[in-house]
């Protein structure tokens, strides 16, 4: 039981109304839109997704913080059909040679994750992952 919260519209504080803080809140996703990485304002990008989705959120009481879109590809898809076309990933991933990157919410979650714990008191770590990519 809960809330989910989607940081299109709004504001944080609304976690704060009792009604809401009775239960669990979860931030269940947010991506960013429209700029490709290299042409985003990368400190307004990243103020926002710290305020809005991340510490914002935590400071009311979530138990979680997900951004949708992890990797995709320089035309923003794959997009499903009648989805938005105009999503930015964590990562872009190029189609023509498998060179990614990273968007400003990528360096606002890695970050943030530094400063995490799990619920046992330990520090985040970084999940084993292989690639045979160049680059």
């Amino acid at each position: 039981d809960g809330t989910a919260w989607h940081a299109y519209g709004g504001q944080p504080t609304v976690l704060g109304h009792e009604s809401i803080r009775c239960s669990d809140i979860f931030v269940t996703e947010q991506t960013a839109h429209t700029d490709r990485p290299r042409h985003a304002d990368f400190a307004a990008d990243i103020e926002w997704m710290l305020e809005n989705v991340l510490l914002g959120p935590v400071s009311f009481g979530s138990r979680c913080a997900s951004a949708w879109n992890l990797a995709l590809d320089e035309d923003f898809g794959p997009v499903s059909d009648g989805g938005p076309k105009n999503c930015r990933g964590i990562v872009e991933v190029r189609r023509d040679h498998g060179m990614h990157e990273r968007s400003p919410e990528f360096f606002a979650l890695a970050h943030f994750c530094h400063a995490t714990a799990t619920s046992s008191g330990q520090a985040c770590f970084r999940i084993q992952a292989d690639c045979d990519c160049k680059g």
